[in-house]
């Protein structure tokens, strides 16, 4: 096993707790004039404490919130992926020669999916909104997420080829 490859998939953890973490935080917007008045995807709320399921969602969030949520699953999937593809490794088995373009190419689709439901987002709802609010660290969690997938699954394929 190649160190390539441990840290692509060390790599493809974090950005997937980054993701997980960026999609369920209620930050994706900060009103400039209430900061501590924020809103996620899910959720919104007014200081720490007192937050409330979001009742009326427009479709560009539904929208968001189906591409993000693909982006974790196949992130997971790739990770998963690449998990029992090491472990495999470590246990000397012999393990499909596709399995790491599964985990690269799920983890590039997963990227794709959240790079479109971040644009959408800033395209659709944050532009109409962006004199009155900031984006938040949700936001770009969800982005560096996505970034880290992909160079993780990358890296994790090419940790493994056959020189």
């Amino acid at each position: 096993m190649k160190p390539l490859s441990i840290a692509g998939f060390l790599i493809l953890g974090l950005g997937l707790l980054l993701h997980l973490v960026g999609l369920a935080t209620p930050e994706w917007v900060v009103v400039r004039s209430v900061p501590e008045r924020t809103e996620g995807l899910f959720q919104g709320c007014l200081g720490k404490d007192n937050c409330l399921e979001l009742t009326y969602i427009p479709s560009n969030i539904k929208a968001v919130r189906a591409m993000v949520i693909l982006g974790l699953i196949l992130g997971a999937v790739g990770s998963a992926c690449a998990l029992l593809h090491l472990i495999c490794s470590f246990m000397s088995r012999e393990t499909k020669a596709v399995v790491p373009l599964v985990v690269m190419g799920t983890c590039l689709a997963a990227f794709i999916f959240i790079i479109i439901g971040v644009i959408v987002y800033a395209a659709d709802y944050y532009d109409v909104v962006r004199k009155s609010f900031n984006l938040g660290y949700s936001f770009a969690l969800c982005v560096v997420g996505g970034i880290l997938l992909a160079s993780g699954g990358g890296l994790f394929f090419l940790g493994d080829r056959k020189d």
